[in-house]
């Protein structure tokens, strides 16, 4: 029915005598003006406000269904209800009233509304002064339809105030200024803390906003308290202001939290960019050596015809050989290349305590090329010797003899010692005279000297297995066979590769003339399979023949420290760093040896070299953030770790993290990150074993004892060819009770002989076995022990597998 139909009926929607005005409650209402005034001050309303609330005043409590409103003022129902509720609003709004506790519009849900307040008319001349007060009134309302509860009425409350609307808005706000300088602040360097400085001040910034507002809010309220007579929005505005205080107090209390802890992180990261500061700019200046040289990269034309291994060993070979000459000790060529290719004589100096430095150039003439060897005195910064060796690619072998001879030569002449073993020194560095093994044999020494990977080692072992081929009397092609099938070992657990390298590098016994190469095979062979006092014989024989060997002195340490002689090991270890301080291997073996001390800080600083020396080495941040995390600088540990899987995903960062994942008993985490580690070195029972702890504590019951089976299997493996290493028997127990194999769990335990072990981690698997085979009192002891020997007591509090026996 449209507008004009309804003004025809008989009976009028609307009440005549309501037009020139009336009081709804103790509020004015002028039809006429479209206006409201409430406590003296005029609202407008849309005329089609005033027109639903003139058909509401006309039936005073009286239930208005949703329908009859909707007719009324929009002559038809589809698509209005909207509409109406929009009206409705505007109406509460204009009068001050609320939905949960109304004094004017009562709200029946799904069936309509109702009119409470008291509809009184007004004579012409109160329209146009402000009215007086009306007396006292309460609304009558059925106390049947009365079911809103208090916290109801309280959430109501607090949507209505102006304090959530602020929060809201300013938590988007935050939101999109955080999201802005986490892209602008990295940009300029900022350091993390600078972020959460930022952050901090947004948070301590919130309560102060929200209590301004509230005061302000409070202010605009106040003309309440003028009016006498009106009792139930003074009780309303109680309430409201018992609702904002306890909105401001919670908000608060967590915004002090949030804040305090900022302030520790800031404080953290700001005591750690500082002690990192200093290593940052550290230049590690040593001593120049007046017996110490250094071969730097030779310099190539680029129209030279070379082949490409050629150029790139050509500066390793030289310094391997020229170390079995006894004038000068050699910086090796992982040190010398850290050093940058523009960089002064001095800077040699300075960088590496190098006396004397040995470059060379390669240019092409006609159908042959020249090798033009200098060696220059950094002290004097004057060259000392010079020399040319001419050659083709056909006689490369012959020109890499030349090459060393000449150098020994100059060397011993510098030094002004005796020529006479030259020529015989030079042929124990290539032990063949035929051109395509030696030709493979530097292809594969090229693949060896990178870092090791899964595909380089592979490769190397193709180019060696070609030289023995054509000579397989070559003895370091049989070396560094056997070292390449080690390495291959290392990287993936898998027995298969340790049987190879047994059969490759015990064949080397066989030769009677075996370099110092082989000898340091053959060590590093033994030390794998647990033959410690073979492997420091094996070692020894590699330094007869050459001293300042570093692998071997490197070796015999790690012997040492298996046989439990760790102050032996610690003076070795100190020694190779001193021995050759540029080069970041010597920090990594000595941080390792750390680590394994429970030496956590100052293994820390070793590693934090290592990525001084060699930022682009993943394993070295992985080893970093280890030893931090155990040092219990745990967002350090993380930004160490999240940078080594920016460089390279590795089984050894996703297996830390893990770890940090489990002791913060976000289980779920460390499973996937545990996980990812299996996928990469499935031949580890080490990761196995923790993906089934992790799996375990997640509730993956079924799937933590596949994992635990699959870790006891390989560790199995492990023991064939190392039967003599107690850390892996200790694991062998801890995977038994488990399974609920308590009987050999023990058995195995008690058989280990711990007495020389310095292992925090021998003492953390025997306590775990004692706690699954109901051992309290011995776990005790053993996790005491582990302690002693430094495992991190906070860390200890955080581990759920200790939440038994340790408070």
């Amino acid at each position: 029915m449209e507008h004009r139909d309804r003004r025809k009926s008989d009976n009028p929607p609307i009440n005549a005598d309501l037009l020139g005005g009336f009081l709804l409650a103790n509020v004015v209402v002028c039809p006429i003006d479209s206006e409201v005034i409430v406590s003296g001050q005029k609202r407008h309303l849309t005329p089609k406000a005033i027109e639903v609330l003139l058909f509401m005043c006309s039936r005073p409590n009286q239930l208005l269904s949703t329908q009859k409103l909707l007719i009324f003022g929009w002559g038809e129902i589809k698509n209005k209800r909207q509409c109406l509720t929009h009206i409705i609003s505007e109406i509460r709004h204009a009068l001050d009233d609320h939905k949960e506790s109304p004094e004017f519009i009562q709200t029946i849900n799904k069936r309509g509304y109702r009119l409470i307040a008291p509809v009184t008319r007004l004579d012409g001349s109160a329209i146009t002064s402000t009215p007086q007060a009306p007396q006292e009134y309460t609304a009558q309302v059925p106390t049947a339809v009365i079911s809103d509860s208090k916290w109801h009425l309280s959430f109501a409350l607090l949507k209505n105030s102006k304090l959530f609307k602020v929060s809201a808005a300013f938590s988007i706000i935050t939101w999109l200024i955080i999201q802005i300088i986490a892209i602008v602040f990295p940009i300029f360097n900022v350091p993390q803390w600078g972020m959460k400085l930022v952050v901090l001040m947004l948070v301590i910034g919130f309560p102060l906003i929200l209590l301004f507002t509230w005061l302000h809010e409070l202010k605009e309220k106040k003309n309440l308290f003028k009016e006498q007579n009106n009792t139930p929005r003074k009780k309303r505005f109680f309430k409201q202001l018992a609702v904002d205080f306890s909105f401001i107090g919670v908000l608060s209390t967590l915004v002090g939290f949030i804040s305090l802890h900022l302030i520790e992180t800031i404080e953290l990261e700001q005591a750690i960019a500082a002690t990192a500061a200093p290593m940052s700019r550290m230049t590690l200046t040593i001593p120049v050596q007046d017996n110490l040289l250094a071969v730097t990269p030779f310099q190539f034309d680029n129209s030279t015809s070379l082949p490409e291994y050629f150029k790139s060993t050509l500066q390793g070979e030289i310094i391997a050989a020229l170390s079995k000459q006894k004038h000068f000790n050699l910086v090796s060529e992982r040190a010398v290349n850290e050093v940058l290719v523009s960089s002064t004589l001095s800077d040699y100096a300075h960088k590496l305590g190098a006396r004397y430095l040995l470059d060379g150039k390669i240019v092409d003439q006609l159908d042959e090329f020249w090798v033009m060897l200098n060696i220059s005195d950094t002290k004097t910064a004057l060259q000392v010797w010079s020399s040319v060796v001419k050659g083709n690619t056909q006689n490369l072998l012959f020109v890499q003899k030349e090459l060393y001879r000449q150098a020994f030569n100059a060397l011993a002449m510098i030094a002004e010692g005796n020529q006479e073993e030259t020529e015989g020194n030079v042929q124990l560095v290539i032990s063949t005279n035929d051109f395509k093994a030696y030709d493979q044999y530097i292809q594969g020494k090229n693949a060896l000297s990178q870092i090791p990977t899964k595909e380089n080692r592979n490769e190397a072992e193709v180019f060696f297995l070609n030289s023995l081929n054509y000579d397989p009397n070559f003895s370091l092609a049989s070396a560094g066979l056997c070292q390449t099938y080690l390495d291959q070992y290392e990287l993936s657990k898998e027995p298969s590769h340790f049987q190879s390298a047994k059969r490759v590098c015990y064949s080397l016994t066989q030769l009677t003339a075996l370099k110092e190469e082989g000898y340091v095979a053959l060590g590093n062979l033994n030390l794998i399979s647990g033959e410690y006092v073979s492997s420091v014989d094996y070692y020894r024989q590699a330094l007869k023949l050459n001293d300042k060997n570093l692998q071997a002195i490197v070796g015999i340490a790690r012997s040492k420290s298996a046989l439990g002689q760790s102050a032996e090991a610690e003076i070795l270890l100190a020694r190779a760093v001193q021995l050759e301080p540029g080069y970041w291997k010597n920090y990594q073996s000595y941080g390792d040896f750390l680590f394994s001390s429970g030496k956590y800080l100052q293994a820390s600083e070793q590693y934090a070299k290592v990525t001084l020396l060699k930022p682009n080495y993943d394993l070295g941040f992985s080893n970093l953030g280890a030893s931090l995390y155990l040092d219990n600088q745990l967002e350090a540990a993380s930004e160490a770790w999240q940078h080594s899987l920016s460089l390279n995903p590795n089984a050894m960062t996703y297996s830390n993290l893990g770890t940090a994942y489990f002791f913060r008993q976000q289980f779920e985490l460390a499973v996937d990150n545990y996980k990812k580690a299996t996928e990469l070195q499935p031949a580890n029972p080490v990761l196995w074993g923790n993906l089934g702890d992790a799996e375990k504590f997640a509730g993956q019951h079924k799937m933590a004892r596949k994992s635990y089976k699959k870790a006891h299997k390989l560790t199995v493996e492990q023991l064939l060819i190392n039967p003599n290493d107690i850390t892996t028997h200790a694991m062998l127990g801890r995977y038994q009770s488990e399974l609920s194999q308590c009987s050999n769990a023990l058995s195995t335990a008690n058989r280990l002989d711990t007495e020389n072990s310095s292992d925090p981690y021998l003492y953390y698997d025997i306590a775990i076995i004692a706690i699954n085979c109901q051992q309290p009192q011995v776990a005790r002891e053993r996790i005491t022990k582990a302690i002693d020997l430094g495992y991190s007591k906070k860390l200890l509090a955080q581990d759920i597998q200790f939440s038994t026996i340790y408070p």
